[in-house]
């Protein structure tokens, strides 16, 4: 407990500005009603099957089956304030923003045990309102809890009060948190080094076991042969790996900044080449400081973070976009203070005595905050982030037509049948798709037999809502199977085309 008046005063005042800086960016950025889309459905799904009693179950399938794909903390934490609060969007959306709010304090306390004050106020404030914090803090999805523990293990990895309770539940809030294990359990503070990582590690996996078990039990009992996540990745690991490394060598400037590369390679040929050679020089400099706060524990920490996850997420298939990223950013601002602080003391030789360290990185973090804040302001000031996108509204249109106009009994066949059952409470089927290694798209015989078993009264083509996205099967089983099918809705754009078929038998 803090006992002296000027400890708590010096307390008080940068974590009034820093909760004032982390409030006005989520808030700035949340579109407080929208309902959840895409995998944020599918946890609100689970999330509600919980809250109503009826276990971790997908409710959204006819057959209401036990479900083991995500994993179980957040849907347990949403449904937990569901209880609380009642069912509804916006009670999620706020708990996602406390929880970002709160992994921005939690980020400031342990800043605040590596550096000097002022420089630790700069560094929170600049990841306070950096864009993807602001942009994903108050997301009906998994991001904004992990943010929370996984800053919550790194501050008690650093105290007396360090818990391997929360490095598996940031496992079973998102399983890259096995990154954040690996990183803790190779940088133990106390002595002897193998007493710890035995301890901690055995205690991590004791408390994993009972969800792995579940999780395979499921698996078994579903007779499913798909391959699970990790499988599937091992299949196509090698396929693009430059590709990928290129992506983050990109996003990794862009994640503490704005999206500036990512804009830059929409611009021509030279906009392209320029935009990589700049990225390759930044994430240079961040990897650079980094190993320069290799000397410190909490500076190894940072560094085992990202050493550890940067080659899981190159390995890994999908790069959704940059999301992966989301919570590096805290590690990503520590190794651009110490890469930008060396630069700072070399430039200082050029005009005055060379500068001491602490205060090479004071000014560092200040060029942080300032290199923050004008895309920031941009996104918050024109609104991207809280406007609800062309496919989204005619997709809501769709939905609003299914629950209030269709009257045929019977499932819907989509793209995301989480999505359909939150706004309709119709239950809904998936195909098979090729999108991910070791699948094949389902054929027109395997959907009939889908159709016949589950008597679907509905079919819903949501064609390309992605650029580049992998064509779905229900577009060539429409159009295989038209003397079935009857076109009963249908949205048209220049970029989106959304049909509501219904089965003529």
């Amino acid at each position: 407990m803090i006992h002296s008046p000027t400890v708590k005063r010096r307390l008080k005042r940068p974590l009034a500005w820093i909760l004032a800086a982390s409030i006005l960016s989520v808030a700035g950025n949340a579109n407080w009603s929208r309902p959840p889309r895409f995998d944020g459905a599918g946890y609100a799904v689970l999330a509600r099957a919980l809250a109503t009693g009826w276990g971790f179950r997908a409710i959204d399938h006819p057959d209401h089956p036990l479900y083991a794909h995500f994993p179980p903390a957040y849907p347990a934490a949403l449904a937990l304030c569901w209880k609380a609060t009642g069912i509804s969007a916006v009670s999620a959306h706020v708990f996602s923003a406390g929880c970002t709010i709160m992994a921005v304090v939690a980020a400031w306390l342990w800043f605040r045990r590596a550096y000097a004050p002022s420089t630790a106020l700069a560094l929170a404030l600049a990841l306070a309102i950096n864009w993807q914090w602001g942009r994903m803090g108050s997301a009906i999805l998994s991001e904004p809890l992990y943010l929370l523990l996984a800053q919550a293990a790194i501050l008690a990895r650093q105290t007396r009060f360090r818990s391997p309770a929360l490095l598996a539940a940031c496992t079973l809030t998102r399983y890259v948190g096995v990154t954040l294990v690996a990183a803790t359990v190779l940088e133990p503070v106390r002595k002897p080094r193998g007493v710890t990582i035995a301890r901690t590690l055995g205690l991590v996996i004791l408390m994993l076991a009972p969800w792995a078990f579940y999780a395979a039990w499921v698996g078994y009992a579903a007779g499913s042969t798909r391959p699970a996540a990790p499988a599937q990745a091992l299949l196509s690991m090698s396929a693009g790996l430059l590709s990928r490394l290129i992506f983050y060598v990109d996003r990794i400037p862009d994640a503490i900044l704005g999206p500036f590369v990512e804009v830059a390679q929409g611009r021509g040929r030279w906009f392209v080449i320029g935009s990589h050679v700049c990225a390759g020089i930044a994430t240079v400099v961040v990897v650079y400081g980094l190993r320069a706060g290799w000397r410190r524990a909490d500076g190894r920490i940072a560094g085992l973070v990202l050493a550890s996850t940067l080659p899981l997420l190159v390995a890994w298939p999908y790069t959704e976009a940059g999301r992966f990223l989301v919570p590096l950013v805290p590690f990503l601002l520590r190794g651009a203070l110490e890469g930008l602080a060396a630069i700072v003391r070399l430039g200082s030789r050029s005009w005055s005595k060379r500068m001491r360290i602490a205060q090479a990185r004071q000014v560092a973090a200040w060029i942080l905050l300032a290199g923050s804040i004008p895309y920031s302001a941009y996104q918050i000031g024109s609104g991207k982030t809280r406007v609800v996108a062309e496919e989204d509204r005619e997709f809501e249109r769709a939905c609003t037509w299914l629950r209030e106009q269709a009257h045929r009994p019977g499932p819907v066949i989509s793209r995301h049948p989480g999505d359909v059952y939150w706004r309709t409470r119709r239950e809904g089927l998936e195909v098979e798709t090729a999108e991910r290694p070791g699948n094949r798209d389902a054929d027109p015989p395997a959907i009939d037999a889908l159709i016949a078993r589950y008597h679907v009264a509905y079919i819903l083509v949501d064609e390309s809502p992605y650029q580049s996205a992998h064509r779905s099967p229900l577009e060539e089983y429409v159009s295989a199977r038209a003397g079935r099918l009857r076109l009963v809705w249908l949205a048209v754009s220049r970029r989106y085309r959304l049909h509501i078929y219904e089965f003529i038998d």
